[in-house]
């Protein structure tokens, strides 16, 4: 089961006020499926052209939803057989939440909360 997956489509759904059934031939798949998936009792679609045609309907970027939905998708594949890449990326979102939180320690700061200087 995908949470987030289910949430993003689900609340898309309504947006667009679709039903599963429509959501389901639109997307050429078996509503009982989509059903499923959408109560948790299955995992998000594998296969990428399904993914890319609910994308498009709901009005996604189809590698948006292909990496909502835990996989990678087929045009990215080949950067993460590179055996540093996980590293890389752990480095770059990791200095990237490391200043975030930095940001956002200076701004309680300026607003007279006393905060240790190593946290700053």
């Amino acid at each position: 089961m995908n949470k987030f997956w289910i949430e993003i489509v689900t609340t898309r759904m309504k947006e667009k006020r679709l039903s599963i059934r429509q959501l389901a031939i639109k997307s050429d798949t078996a509503p009982g499926f989509l059903a499923r998936v959408l109560r948790g009792e299955r995992n998000p679609p594998h296969d990428e052209n399904l993914l890319c045609k609910i994308a498009n309907i709901l009005g996604f970027d189809s590698d948006y939803l292909i990496f909502a939905a835990g996989r990678i998708p087929d045009k990215y594949e080949k950067y993460f057989l590179d055996p540093n890449i996980v590293e890389r990326l752990n480095r770059i979102l990791t200095d990237t939440v490391k200043s975030q939180v930095v940001k956002n320690l200076k701004v309680y700061h300026k607003k007279d909360l006393e905060l240790p200087d190593e946290l700053l």
